[in-house]
């Protein structure tokens, strides 16, 4: 029977390694939240259209067939008021904030245009129309709805944390990797800006992610019971009823289920029943929704964009290869910062990526899972191009179609790689290098997001004055934003102390983990050199 002291020895890495999980989410919360309430309404990708979609599951008008969705009325009448430039140069809204309309209420606009977020299944805006009922959000103004619903998107990414973290963690075999690679993503810090707007990639990011989990730990926990591989299935379901990209994880999926189910059954019967369990819930979550637009409309997923007339011949001026360089240069620009960055920037960025993936292929204990999400990414991109291809075939547009938010739903991909370097690094130092690697993997990635945060949210205010006719050289961020957003200083503040003290817990908890898990890592695997001749030979 075990002593007393050896159980100490042993639940203690895992209460620190609990607690930094906690720190970290509360860390990603935090972040998203300071972008959510700094940046202009309405400027996420397609913001406006995700209130619109909620708006109307909120109000019971459910969800339409492709092309059959308006703009509400009253998500038009916000859109008046977000921004209208006053008189004599004023850059404050037409409208005060205390006469702002409501979010669902009266309104002299009609419904109008097409919402062309029904492309999309319901998953995200359920959810969120859910929230939005319940803390009455309908009856808020306009400008409180949107902050309340982009806090809710904050509330899902930071969800996905443990997910990503554990992911890591059973990828890499290491509690404290597993730490250092989930906090590497915040290098992204488009990642934490898009969770700080209203936008179904969050939950996409949050599925996907506890979908690989499920699968990595089925095969490398060899604790973990029967119901792994199941719950994997309803979070690759959750993942399909969100968004269509999901879709191209399904590869992935079935690799990782085939080898989960192999390791733990020796019939081929146990097998199928352990890889057809999780197909049948995914599929009654949200698979079933892709079989329903291949009967009623024919095509997997319908847009507005689709509906164009194809021509035949392509424009006139087509350059395959200008296309192509564009394509992948805009789609790198738009993952790291959404083009607020420099482009050399997202040039070095992209090329340390690569060398990470690079070294956890060559790591044997990353390779397999690695390699495995990797075709996520990967099927993504090539999904992309091809639509993004037909558009410039179409119209000559090279930019439109190019998105690197699309790529958030592989975050477990990138986030093994960055542990597979600290794999490799780890074993390799001294006592007390080791301890200053471990603040600096923590302290780095966060450094980046923070030092990008007020260049990127001054650009993003200067986009937004300069799109309503303001010409001008600053952004006024720091003098209008308190009025506009409708946001108390002290919220921002209290903010950025939750942040601060998630990372202050974060480095002791990662140096405890560091300290009780020196034996966790493998050693570096070291050539067996040529005998040394004797002294004086």
């Amino acid at each position: 029977m075990p002593s007393s002291e050896s159980l100490r020895n042993r639940t203690r890495p895992r209460n620190a390694y609990s607690l930094a999980i906690a720190a970290a989410t509360l860390l990603f919360f935090a972040i998203s939240m300071l972008w959510a309430m700094n940046l202009p309404h309405h400027d996420g990708p397609d913001e406006l259209r995700h209130l619109n979609s909620i708006a109307r599951l909120a109000d019971d008008k459910g969800w339409p067939l492709p092309y059959e969705a308006p703009m509400l009325g009253s998500i038009m009448e916000s859109r008046m008021q977000n921004g209208a430039q006053g008189g004599q140069g004023s850059l404050k809204p037409q409208i005060a904030p205390d006469d702002r309309a409501m979010f669902l209420g009266p309104t002299e606009f009609a419904d109008r245009d097409r919402d062309n977020m029904v492309q999309h299944p319901p998953g995200y805006y359920g959810i969120a129309a859910f929230v939005a009922k319940a803390l009455d959000v309908p009856a808020m103004r306009w400008d409180q709805a949107a902050l309340v619903l982009r806090g809710a998107s904050a509330l899902i990414v930071a969800g996905a944390v443990p997910f990503i973290i554990g992911a890591v963690r059973w990828a890499t075999g290491s509690r404290l990797v597993g730490v250092l690679g989930g906090i590497g993503v915040l290098a992204i810090p488009f990642f934490t800006t898009l969770a700080g707007y209203v936008s179904n990639d969050t939950l996409l990011i949050t599925a996907c992610s506890a979908t690989l989990y499920f699968l990595f730990r089925a095969i490398r926990d060899p604790e973990a019971g029967e119901w792994v591989l199941p719950a994997a299935g309803a979070a690759f379901g959750a993942a399909l009823f969100t968004k269509g990209l999901a879709l191209m994880l399904a590869p992935t999926v079935v690799i990782l289920a085939l080898v989960a189910a192999r390791r733990r059954s020796s019939t081929g019967a146990g097998t199928a029943i352990r890889v057809g369990i999780p197909a049948i819930l995914a599929f009654a979550i949200g698979g079933w929704w892709w079989l329903r637009n291949l009967i009623l409309l024919g095509k997997i997923q319908p847009s507005l964009a689709g509906r164009r007339e194809r021509p035949e011949e392509r424009i006139e001026d087509y350059d395959f290869w200008y296309f192509t360089g564009e394509f992948f240069s805009r789609v790198n620009r738009l993952f790291w910062s959404r083009d607020m960055l420099p482009s050399w920037v997202a040039v070095i960025a992209l090329a340390g990526l690569l060398i990470a993936i690079g070294i956890g292929i060559g790591v044997r204990r990353t390779r397999l899972l690695l390699l495995a999400s990797l075709l996520f990414p990967v099927l993504i991109t090539l999904t992309v191009y091809q639509n993004a291809h037909g558009i410039y075939w179409d119209l000559g547009r090279p930019d439109r179609g190019a998105q690197g938010r699309y790529i958030f739903g592989a975050i477990v991909a990138i986030a093994v790689a960055v542990g597979a370097v600290w794999l490799v690094v780890l074993p390799r130092l001294g006592r007390v290098a080791r301890r200053w690697a471990v603040v600096a993997g923590i302290l780095a990635p966060v450094t980046i997001t923070l030092t990008t945060m007020p260049f990127t949210i001054e650009r993003r205010w200067l986009i937004f004055w300069q799109r309503r006719g303001a010409f001008q050289d600053d952004s006024m961020w720091v003098m209008d934003r308190e009025w506009y957003m409708g946001v108390p200083l002290a919220v921002d503040v209290a903010a950025a102390v939750a942040a601060l003290i998630a990372i202050v817990a974060l480095v002791a908890l990662a140096l405890r983990l560091s300290a009780d898990h020196a034996d966790e890592l493998p050693r570096p695997r070291v050539r067996p050199s040529a005998r040394v001749p004797a002294a004086g030979r």
